[in-house]
């Protein structure tokens, strides 16, 4: 059974306690808990420890409200988070959702059954997100693939010359293919081999004069 590492950031010692035992008692999933009583200490353990979630109380020490979680997920982006509040503050929590939290409690409303279901919708939901995410980047590099090729089969079409071919090809590549440089080198026959560049395009800044290439 895989562990579930939990970061819980609590400053008060009676819910912290109260999340524990709950955690204990109530699951047979495997949890490590770490606990943190302010941000800053939060801060260091996201740093140092392999975190699977984080449980984030929106009110601490020497941080407060919605400006808690927003300092988290910038240091934290690639661990889901679930936030508690008091029940007075339920609508900033539901403003932490919307900000990428991925699920919230709120204190005094809960038992143990509802924190384990919570951080488990909270995994889950954040690797399908990333899993979303990874499909996206790869059909728009895809995409942008295959606009490079469309171009490039133009461009063969009506090209006159080598050098003039070879200009517009690495053109091409940084214009329509998102590439910061680009360029194409020609084998010679010497005895190392050497590959010379022949056209280049994109933000070269000496690159060319220094490379060596065979």
């Amino acid at each position: 059974m895989e562990t579930i590492r939990i970061l819980l950031v609590e400053d008060n010692p009676v819910d912290a306690l109260w999340i524990r035992e709950a955690l204990q008692d109530t699951s047979a999933s495997k949890f490590a808990i770490s606990h943190a009583e302010t941000l800053a200490e939060a801060k260091t353990r996201i740093e140092k420890e392999n975190i699977t979630v984080l449980v984030l109380d929106l009110g601490l020490p020497d941080s407060q409200g919605l400006e808690t979680f927003l300092e988290v997920k910038d240091i934290a982006p690639g661990i889901p988070i679930v936030v508690m509040s008091g029940l007075d503050d339920e609508t900033l929590a539901l403003e932490a959702v919307r900000g990428g939290a991925q699920d919230y409690l709120i204190k005094g409303k809960w038992d143990g059954q509802l924190i384990v279901r919570s951080l488990h919708y909270a995994i889950q939901r954040h690797q399908l997100l990333v899993t979303c995410k990874e499909a996206t980047d790869s059909s728009r590099r895809a995409n942008r693939a295959l606009r490079v090729l469309s171009k490039c089969n133009e461009l063969l079409v009506r090209a006159t010359k080598e050098q003039g071919l070879l200009d517009e090809i690495c053109s091409i590549l940084v214009d329509h293919g998102g590439y910061r440089m680009a360029w194409i080198g020609i084998p010679l026959q010497d005895k190392a081999k050497t590959v010379q560049p022949a056209a280049m395009a994109g933000f070269e800044d000496g690159y060319l004069q220094t490379v060596k290439i065979t």
